[in-house]
């Protein structure tokens, strides 16, 4: 479990990422596609290029803890032309 803040917005990017990145670079990702602060307390998700798993990074207070998730069975489509927030 993890707090979050009062208001998160969940971020979440339309493209596959290279989920080999680690939390410096997924912030660095976070900036460019959202213009937003990854230190504001809200999520930031990125899938990987199959959509079969997702990665999770937010500002605890503390740190910028990730976490990675599998999703079996995943029937989403997310084809997508942009990236939206």
């Amino acid at each position: 479990m993890f707090a979050l803040s009062p208001a998160p917005r969940i971020c979440l990017a339309a493209r596959g990422t290279d989920l080999r990145k680690g939390c410096d670079g997924l912030k660095a990702l976070a900036q460019s596609i959202w213009a937003a602060d990854p230190l504001s307390g809200h999520l930031f998700l990125h899938p990987n290029r199959q959509r079969n798993r997702l990665k999770l990074i937010w500002w605890d207070g503390s740190g910028l803890p990730d976490t990675t998730t599998t999703m079996a069975n995943s029937t989403r489509n997310w084809t997508a032309t942009h990236n939206t927030t």
